[in-house]
């Protein structure tokens, strides 16, 4: 059931998406932040949505009519220069074939960091953004506060299965640093 209503969510704003990229770009940091997946024991679990996602938004950038600017500014150059560092000490790691797995994904969350910049243009779009974001972290703050509440504080806290942000106890722990006071 999980699986399907997380499927249908995905699926229907891709049109939506398609016609306004900025949607998509919240959608990325959704799916990436929160991986809703991971509570679905089906199809969905290893589905990849976040690259559906993508796709759809660099499509929709081709198609839009919003106004799309990349203003470059010193933080935009130094997210710039920071993956072009990394490639270069990539090339020179020991273990170079144990790494590549998370090389890619580093530089395909800088890469979508920099169609964000370019859709995300308005107040509007920057305060949806941190809505997603707060949702997203909050979400795994508050369960994982109730479940220190009524465990007494004797297991440990881990976010989503899997390899995600929010999986380790630290991340969680800054979470729920911020809910509970």
């Amino acid at each position: 059931m999980r699986d399907v209503l997380i499927t249908m969510i995905v699926f229907g704003t891709l049109p939506l998406i398609i016609k306004r990229p900025w949607i998509g770009a919240l959608m990325f940091v959704w799916i990436s932040l929160m991986t809703p997946q991971k509570f679905a024991f089906g199809f969905a679990y290893d589905f990849p949505f976040a690259a559906v996602i993508a796709i759809c938004t660099l499509f929709g950038l081709l198609l839009t009519r919003d106004e799309l600017k990349y203003d470059m500014n010193i933080v935009l150059f130094l997210l710039i220069l920071f993956p072009l560092w990394m490639c270069v000490t990539y090339v020179f790691a020991l273990e170079r074939e144990a790494g590549f797995g998370r090389w890619v994904e580093v530089m395909k969350i800088f890469f979508f960091l920099h169609v964000s910049a370019l859709v995300l243009r308005t107040r509007r779009h920057i305060e949806w953004l941190l809505w997603v974001i707060v949702i997203s972290v909050g979400f795994y703050g508050v369960k994982g506060g109730i479940f220190t509440l009524l465990s007494g504080g004797g297991n440990k806290v881990y976010g989503p299965p899997g390899d995600g942000f929010l999986s380790d106890n630290n991340a969680i722990s800054v979470a729920l640093a911020m809910v509970i006071p």
